[in-house]
């Protein structure tokens, strides 16, 4: 699961699939789609990087939760950074 920018519709994505198909076929592309996942409020970030930086940019997201006053509904896992939120803290 990949968040998209606003422009990228289920059009684009159709070209982008085509061309792809064209200039290399392969094997799963069929197995890629684009949806829509409602998923309520969240924290995302793009980690750029090595894997093993990953927890600095997991801090980060940690202190923006503490300082947005938010509690962690989910685990994140390392190929995901998106904390999904439940509800304010007390």
């Amino acid at each position: 699961m990949i968040r998209q920018p606003d422009f990228f519709d289920a059009a684009f994505f159709d070209t982008v699939i085509n061309v792809v198909r064209t200039k290399n076929p392969y094997p799963l592309l069929d197995k890629v789609k684009f949806e829509t996942i409602t998923d309520g409020r969240c924290i995302q970030m793009l980690h750029v990087g090595p894997v093993d930086d990953q927890p600095a940019t997991l801090d980060k997201m940690g202190a923006y939760e503490k300082e947005m006053n938010v509690e962690r509904k989910s685990k994140n896992s390392p190929r995901n950074l998106t904390l999904r939120l439940s509800k304010n803290r007390a």
